[in-house]
C-alpha cells in the first residue's frame, strides 16, 4: 500500500528557489545614508555587487524546503482538522520569503504561539527584514542609473622625439657612446702636432744615421782608454 501523499509537498520544483538555506549576507551600509540626489560614493561594479549579494538574499525558498519546516511546527501544535483544505495557503505565505527567514518564522511561531499561528502570525516577526532587504534592492537600483564606473589609470604616454633624443645625449656623455660600443677615435689637433713632430725625428735620425756619434757627457769616446 503506497504512503498517501504529503498535501504540503508540490509536484514539480520551480525554477530558483532555495532548498537549503544560503547563509545570508549584509546589506551595504552605505545605501542607508545615500541621497538620491547626490553622488553614489562607491563606483558602479560595487553596486553591482551589492545587487547580486541582495537579490540572493532574496531568493524564494523551495515549497519543499518550506513543507519541512511547517510539518516540524505541526509536530508541536498538531494538524487543523481542516487542513487539507488550508496548506495551500500555508505554502503561499512563504511563496516570495527566503528560507532563512521561513526558518525564522517558523521557530518564533513555535516559541511565542500557544496554537497553530495563521499565516499573519507566521509573517509577522520577519515582516521587517523581509522589508528592509526589499528596500535596499530598489535603492539599489535606483544608484546603479547614478553610479560611474571605477576611474582607470591612464596609460603613460609615449616619449616624444625631443625627450628621447635628450635622454640619448644624456646616456652618450654618461658611457661615452651608445649601445655598449667605444666610441670612435677622432684625432684632435694636438694628436696631429704629435705625429707631425715624430715624423721629422724619425726623418733627421734617417739622415744623420751614418754620422759620427757626438758622445754624451762623461762618455768615453771610442778607443779612449780611461785613467
Amino acid at each position: 500500500m503506497s504512503k498517501p501523499q504529503n498535501p504540503l509537498l508540490p509536484t514539480a520544483k520551480p525554477p530558483a528557489r532555495q532548498l537549503s538555506v544560503v547563509e545570508p549576507g549584509s546589506l551595504p551600509r552605505w545605501i542607508d545614508d545615500w541621497v538620491s540626489h547626490e553622488a553614489v560614493p562607491v563606483p558602479l561594479e560595487a553596486v553591482h555587487q551589492a545587487v547580486a549579494s541582495v537579490e540572493a538574499m532574496l531568493i524564494p525558498a523551495d515549497p519543499r524546503a518550506i513543507a519541512v519546516e511547517l510539518e516540524k511546527t505541526l509536530a508541536l501544535f498538531g494538524a487543523p482538522d481542516n487542513w487539507d483544505d488550508i496548506a495551500d495557503v500555508y505554502l503561499e505565505t512563504f511563496e516570495d520569503v527566503p528560507l532563512d527567514l521561513v526558518r525564522q518564522a517558523c521557530k518564533a511561531a513555535r516559541l511565542r504561539c500557544k496554537w497553530f499561528p495563521k499565516p499573519a502570525e507566521l509573517l509577522a516577526p520577519i515582516s521587517e527584514e523581509l522589508s528592509r532587504r526589499r528596500h535596499c534592492l530598489r535603492r539599489l537600483g535606483a544608484a546603479a542609473m547614478k553610479a560611474k564606473p571605477a576611474e582607470r589609470v591612464d596609460s603613460v604616454p609615449l616619449a616624444t622625439e625631443e625627450q628621447k633624443a635628450a635622454v640619448a645625449e644624456m646616456v652618450a656623455k654618461i658611457t661615452g657612446g651608445t649601445s655598449g660600443r667605444k666610441p670612435a677615435l677622432v684625432d684632435s689637433p694636438a694628436d696631429e702636432q704629435a705625429e707631425d713632430h715624430r715624423d721629422v725625428v724619425r726623418r733627421v735620425m734617417a739622415e744623420t744615421k751614418g754620422f759620427r756619434r757626438i758622445p754624451k757627457p762623461g762618455e768615453r769616446r771610442e778607443g779612449e782608454v780611461a785613467l
